[in-house]
Formats: structure tokens, C-alpha cells, sequence
């Protein structure tokens, strides 16, 4: 049961927008991480500490919005 602003159920490869980072969502080491690696941005955050995050795709269906 994590879900986004809006409700939405939030899964591992989900594609998330917080603030001007976009980034995917994993699940490592027990936790769900908003994981900006895919970006290029390096860096991990801990989902739980992320309270403002929208769902705007995954990665199998809207790989896109990873690009730079």
C-alpha cells in the first residue's frame, strides 16, 4: 500500500516526479528508494522520507521520461 499525492498505488519501476527530480522507484535492501541513478543524477533517497512524489509513468511503459 504505498500510494502517490493522488492516490495512486505506487509499485517497484514506478517513474516518480518530486519537486524537479524525476526518478524510479526500487525496492533495495528492505526499502522502497527513489533511485535517480536512472537519471544520472546519483543518488538514493529513502522513499519513506519522500512525502510530496506524483506517479508519472514506469519503466516498461513510458521509458521516455528517463531520458535526458
Amino acid at each position: 500500500g504505498l500510494k502517490d499525492n493522488n492516490g495512486i498505488e505506487i509499485y517497484e519501476g514506478d517513474i516518480c516526479k518530486h519537486n524537479n527530480d524525476i526518478a524510479v522507484i526500487v525496492f533495495w535492501e528492505g526499502a522502497f528508494i527513489f533511485n535517480k541513478y536512472y537519471t544520472h543524477n546519483n543518488s538514493l533517497t529513502n522513499f519513506a522520507c519522500i512525502r510530496t512524489f506524483e506517479v508519472i509513468g514506469n519503466i516498461y511503459e513510458t521509458p521516455e521520461l528517463l531520458q535526458s
